[in-house]
């Protein structure tokens, strides 16, 4: 993890930004991820529709 920190975390971001995008709300990626920083349900659902959305690739 040392020498490959910074790849790590982007790939870590990556993951995230593609949940985010898999959630089907129509509103923006930042106010999504302000949404579920806000409300945990809201990032529940971001999840629910992450996890498949990353399984199916």
């Amino acid at each position: 993890y040392k020498d490959n920190g910074a790849a790590n975390f982007a790939c870590l971001r990556h993951m995230a930004s593609n949940m985010v995008r898999a959630e089907p709300t129509k509103i923006s990626l930042v106010a999504k991820q302000k949404r579920c920083l806000m409300n945990p349900s809201f990032l529940e659902k971001v999840l629910a529709a992450g996890i498949p959305a990353m399984v199916e690739k």
